[in-house]
């Protein structure tokens, strides 16, 4: 992945949206990051986003135009192995 690549994809949507990321892939293997990617998808998705109360992480789903959603840029990554 070169950047020229990344901000093709990524000029294509709203610049203004916030950007989420997720692995579209296999997990990668402890130690293993940083490494190289490839970008699988490059979208404008509806989510709803929240955080567990009990260890703070973002949860993003893919709930659809439903209340509380908003539109968000989604890159899916996997791992060039």
């Amino acid at each position: 992945m070169k950047v020229k690549d990344l901000i093709a994809q990524l000029s294509k949507l709203d610049q203004n949206l916030e950007i989420y990321c997720y692995e579209d892939g296999p997990v990668p293997i402890e130690g293993s990051n940083p490494g190289p990617f490839d970008i699988t998808t490059a979208s404008v998705e509806w989510v709803v986003r929240s955080r567990d109360d009990l260890t703070n992480k973002a949860i993003i789903k893919f709930e659809g135009e439903v209340p509380g959603a908003i539109r968000c840029a989604i890159v899916g990554i996997t791992p060039d192995v």
